[in-house]
């Protein structure tokens, strides 16, 4: 991801490792493949977009990933939606093609088996509000999802339904170090809209392709608010406010001006969510994040310095009467509330991954 630190949780159990991409060490193919993972989403699309002028426009790096490129996706796919009959929001509905296995031959991805997940098994899309004065999509999406996709090819953890990603800046504000792409311009942002959840598509269907199976997972930006609750409580509920707000709707559209949150249109929503967080707890209970941690012992009560425990592969769980960990400060502040859970018999997964300062937490 762009920036160290970012987070993000899911509310499903899913085991997220053993991706097996061959990302870490590209090399140069022929293209002789007949494409079957590219056909096959783009089968499903024709069938949302049978019209002749989607996709509206197509983003692929001259130089792809498996030839020695930077970007981690094939393309990126934006095509024209006018919104559902009840929720009339015409919007920019961008799709991704790479993070699951398009080619079929290796190139990228390992292939696993038919009923296996393809690549990593899942595509990310991402729906924005349509500007009425607006005859391009913007192009700072394009950046987002390459953000997010070369995160996932980097570490090999997947994205989930009901994951949520802290960003802490708005999400269409391009600087320096995201504009990395030569196609994206730099852009200065006044934006709310600085946080985001996993959904999966509403109008995608997951496929069962000749690679294996995909899943269509829609981005969604929050606010704040919305955000710190789909954390504190579990993302599901705010994913139910966001399918009734005006400038979402049940395509959860995001709109990157929006101001107005869920807690504004129904302000006894916060007394409710209180209710059940009292009633139910919260359904965080898994943390993947960069810790440092350090044993203590009979012959030593006192901490001087975290340092990180050598664990080798035998070894890989070890048990320890004390321990004092160390957390990057987003993780951290987690940390309290899964531990509430356990009042609650909710399953509570005590699971720590060493990463290089990006911090990755899971909403089970």
């Amino acid at each position: 991801m762009a920036h160290a630190g970012h987070t993000h949780v899911n509310d499903n159990t899913k085991n997220n490792h053993g991706h097996g991409s061959n990302f870490t060490s590209p090399k140069k193919f022929k293209i002789v493949s007949k494409d079957f993972g590219v056909q096959a989403i783009d089968r499903t699309l024709k069938r949302v977009y049978p019209e002749p002028l989607n996709p509206f426009s197509v983003s692929s790096p001259e130089k792809k990933i498996w030839n020695g490129g930077l970007l981690p996706l094939d393309y990126i796919k934006v095509f024209l939606n006018l919104g559902t009959p009840f929720y009339r929001i015409p919007h920019w509905h961008y799709v991704t093609y790479g993070l699951s296995d398009l080619h079929g031959d290796g190139r990228v991805h390992v292939f696993k088996g038919r009923d296996q997940p393809s690549g990593f098994g899942f595509e990310l899309t991402f729906r924005l509000k349509k500007d009425s004065n607006e005859n391009v999509p913007p192009s700072w999406p394009v950046t987002l999802l390459n953000d997010l996709s070369r995160y996932v090819f980097k570490t090999g953890i997947e994205l989930c339904t009901f994951d949520y990603i802290p960003w802490f800046d708005a999400l269409n504000k391009v600087g320096k170090e995201r504009s990395r792409n030569p196609i994206i311009t730099p852009c200065p942002s006044n934006s709310y809209i600085n946080h985001m959840i996993v959904v999966n598509d509403p109008q995608l269907l997951s496929l069962d392709t000749a690679s294996g199976t995909v899943n269509f997972l829609q981005i969604v930006g929050v606010l704040k608010e919305e955000f710190h609750y789909a954390r504190s409580w579990k993302t599901s509920g705010i994913v139910d406010q966001l399918e009734i707000h005006p400038q979402s709707g049940n395509m959860l559209v995001t709109d990157i001006s929006r101001k107005i949150s869920v807690f504004d249109l129904n302000p006894r929503l916060v007394l409710e969510i209180f209710s059940k967080i009292e009633s139910e707890g919260t359904f965080l209970n898994k943390v993947t994040c960069h810790v440092l941690w350090k044993e203590i012992t009979d012959e030593t009560d006192t901490v001087e310095g975290p340092e990180n425990v050598s664990l080798n592969e035998q070894d890989e769980f070890r048990k320890m009467k004390c321990v004092h960990l160390d957390f990057d400060a987003n993780a951290a502040e987690l940390l309290p509330i899964m531990l509430c859970d356990l009042d609650f018999g909710l399953p509570f997964c005590s699971y720590v991954l060493c990463m290089d300062g990006n911090s990755l937490n899971r909403d089970d």
